[in-house]
């Protein structure tokens, strides 16, 4: 490491440790206490990783080029606010990790051969670029706040998760009358004469499974402050490296209100030349992800399904259906995390065209805390679907409390009993539409919702599904 063309700034009230070193395994820059600030036209290039622990704190200003892992470990977050530069430069797989979320102003991957993996959600403030190398997201949350912006994504190096893998990136943007407007370059333009108002835009990489097949490894979910009569036109941007086999000419717009449970086609204009499928008239948004136009939905129209907790223990599912054209028998699914289910009935659908049909079922064996339920709707030519989930919770559920429980709209909450960067909110109307979903970075939260109402925040822990909770307020 050697500083150039200006100073650094160390206090040495606090212990500060340097090392240099040949070898990537070791740390070539550990801060154990003092505070560094590292000014403006000041570059440290380190040979190795760089790892900020104890009561370090490092700001800032300049730029450090990193050729090892990237280790936050201290107790303060890292202070990358003062429009500094994070430059990972390595020539093996480089991570990004430590017990505290990292927080950059610029964050540059520019490898010759390698890749960034995160091993902890990041939240950035300005410029992420990818300049070479992809960022493996990992099952992590990258967060744009609200002035982030993704630059120099290509098929080439791109941000990417594994299909199964819950990996986000999300920017929350005001959007007043957007004129082909894309929010942190994530590749969702929008477009509506509309006020959407307070925007949070989340992309994954979690392939969709709809009706009978899984979608390309990219999705958005699309959350407005309002979100009727918008009449929008969105163009959803993709790589060919997310097709998943689909046959891309076929593609068309796909969207599901309930964070991909049930999925309506909605069709769309498919540019393969230019990887992208445009629709207009879109009345509301919600989550959406490309298929091919040959999947056709279930004719079956499920009008209800609910479950009930026994004080026997025991849990009542039931369900309504109409229009059960050509369809064979229901499937009974549980799920104690919500990811992993197992069948554990059947009933034979009636079949009737147009009547009215309600079925039953009870699950004798509860798991002893959460149990996620789910229908499986099987048709005579085994084409199937799913219902929404439905949540039964046995047991504790965790001491969360979320203040205050009556303030205006888009206002800011604070939440204890959780710990951030592993904490995920969903917040429903009192009907049980879902309005807003992201990743909690600190214990302060805002809100972007502005319509007046009783609302339930659902609180739920990444690296423990079972651990949840959820608590009313009133927005007025």
């Amino acid at each position: 490491m050697y500083p150039t063309t200006a100073k650094v700034v160390l206090s040495f009230f606090l212990l500060f440790l340097f090392r240099a070193s040949s070898s990537l395994a070791q740390n070539a820059f550990t801060n154990d206490g003092a505070a560094v600030y590292l000014q403006g036209s000041a570059n440290i290039y380190v040979h190795g990783n760089f790892e900020n622990k104890s009561t370090g704190q490092f700001t800032n200003s300049g730029a450090v080029h990193i050729t090892g892992n990237l280790v936050h470990n201290a107790s303060s977050n890292l202070n990358a606010t003062a429009s500094g530069l994070f430059r990972l430069n390595g020539t093996a797989t480089q991570l990004i990790s430590g017990s505290n979320q990292p927080n950059f102003y610029n964050l540059s991957i520019d490898k010759t051969a390698g890749e960034c993996q995160l091993q902890t959600s990041i939240s950035l403030s300005n410029q992420l670029t990818l300049t070479n190398g992809n960022i493996f997201l990992n099952n992590r949350q990258i967060n744009l706040l609200t002035t982030g912006e993704l630059s120099g994504e290509t098929n080439s190096k791109r941000i990417y998760d594994n299909p199964t893998n819950t990996g986000t990136i999300t920017i929350t943007q005001l959007l007043n009358a957007p004129a082909a407007t894309n929010p942190g370059n994530l590749g969702a333009i929008i477009t509506s004469a509309q006020n959407l108002g307070s925007t949070t835009i989340t992309r994954g990489h979690h392939e969709q499974f709809i009706v009978s097949a899984n979608s390309v490894s990219r999705y958005y979910d699309i959350l407005p402050a309002s979100n009727s009569s918008l009449n929008a036109t969105l163009r959803f941007n993709y790589f060919d490296s997310e097709l998943n086999g689909q046959a891309e000419g076929n593609l068309v717009q796909w969207h599901s209100p309930d964070n991909g449970i049930i999925w309506s086609k909605r069709g769309g204009t498919i540019n393969t030349s230019s990887d992208y499928a445009d629709l207009g008239g879109i009345d509301s948004f919600h989550r959406v992800s490309l298929i091919s136009n040959s999947i056709t939905p279930l004719p079956l129209n499920l009008l209800s399904f609910i479950a009930v907790k026994n004080n026997s223990g025991t849990v009542n599912l039931a369900w309504t259906t109409t229009q059960e054209i050509n369809s064979s028998h229901f499937e009974i699914e549980r799920s104690l995390n919500g990811r992993n289910w197992i069948k554990i009935g059947t009933k034979a659908a009636v079949g009737q065209q147009g009547a009215a049909e309600t079925y039953s079922f009870t699950d004798l064996f509860p798991g002893s805390e959460a149990n996620y339920y789910r229908l499986r709707i099987v048709d005579l030519d085994s084409r199937f679907d799913y219902s929404p989930v439905r949540l039964i919770q046995f047991g504790k559920e965790m001491p969360v409390r979320i203040y205050p429980t009556v303030a205006g709209g888009n206002s800011i909450y604070f939440i204890e009993g959780v710990q951030p960067g592993n904490t995920a909110i969903s917040v429903y109307t009192n009907e049980g539409r879902l309005v807003h979903s992201s990743y909690l970075n600190s214990n302060s939260f805002r809100l972007p919702i502005t319509t007046a109402g009783i609302y339930h925040i659902r609180v739920a822990n990444n690296t423990n599904p079972l651990a949840i909770s959820s608590q009313k307020i009133v927005i007025y």
